[in-house]
């Protein structure tokens, strides 16, 4: 089996328009607040706030794949 991946926001173990619909929500819905208790889940680059880098991060997955 392989890991998780973060980026997999519907667990069907593919980075889709699916995924790529659900991270814009999580991450609009995230934006700017404090996710130091690692409670976000657009939070993909584990820093504690929800940024465009994470929005970037999203973009790495689904160009490379988890």
């Amino acid at each position: 089996d392989c890991p998780p991946c973060p980026a997999d926001f519907n667990g069907d173990s593919l980075i889709d328009t699916r995924d790529f619909i659900a991270f814009l929500g999580a991450w609009a819905a995230e934006r700017g607040e404090d996710c130091s208790a690692g409670d976000c889940a657009a939070d993909l680059n584990g820093d504690g706030v929800v940024d465009t880098r994470d929005f970037v991060e999203f973009l790495g997955f689904w160009a490379g794949g988890c």
